[in-house]
């Protein structure tokens, strides 16, 4: 079963329930897309959950179109019912493939997603496929020079976490016309308030990046 599918897991990312890792890495991303909102029109968040970053987007004053797609059913309809009052769409959908047109979104972001997802290397090239200018990502890395794969329990199930060769990343963004506008690096440290069982010892201690990324 999908973790993203169990009720726990549903009802404490709709209580807003982070650990301090993430939380810090949210705040810079609101930073990060405050910083060339006057730009966006449109924006794509995949790996939506239940929609919180358009809360703190409108929060924020930036009032971009908002879509989220996500691979939960759960997660999906949790969205649609608590952002009911918002324009938005909500739509199943998992990387590496999306079904956006090419360049139909003014930017994309993706976080806390990359390092669930079985294929990183080509889910970056996604979304840099459907972005027309902005793509925000977070990435952790493999300690080494190779992508490995790495566990830990997520409610009872193993949860696969996919770290990706930092040189292949780059390699990839390179090659989609990535340039770096703003960044921070990121180690993760603690597991999940409100997430029972979860703990990270897989991946406790390692490091990888948030950036902001423009297309040449």
């Amino acid at each position: 079963m999908n973790c993203y599918e169990k009720d726990e897991m549903v009802n404490a990312y709709a209580a807003g329930q982070f650990d301090s890792d993430k939380q810090v890495r949210i705040t810079e991303a609101v930073k990060m897309i405050e910083s060339v909102k006057g730009n966006i029109g449109n924006v794509l968040d995949v790996g939506c959950g239940v929609g919180n970053m358009l809360r703190l987007l409108r929060g924020a004053g930036i009032k971009a179109n908002y879509d989220g797609c996500d691979d939960s059913e759960k997660m999906i309809f949790k969205a649609r019912m608590l952002q009911r009052r918002e324009t938005a769409n909500f739509d199943l959908g998992s990387l590496p493939t999306l079904a956006y047109k090419d360049g139909s979104r003014d930017m994309v972001m993706c976080l806390a997603t990359m390092t669930y997802t079985p294929e990183p290397l080509k889910g970056i090239a996604e979304l840099f496929r459907i972005s027309r200018r902005y793509v925000l990502l977070d990435m952790i890395f493999a300690p080494g020079e190779k992508c490995e794969t790495r566990y830990h329990p997520l409610y009872g199930e193993p949860q696969a976490v996919e770290l990706q060769a930092k040189a292949d990343a780059m390699r990839v963004i390179e090659e989609c016309g990535g340039g770096e506008l703003s960044g921070i690096t990121v180690t993760y440290k603690t597991g999940m308030s409100g997430f029972k069982d979860l703990e990270l010892q897989g991946i406790m201690g390692i490091q990888g990046f948030q950036v902001l990324w423009e297309k040449a």
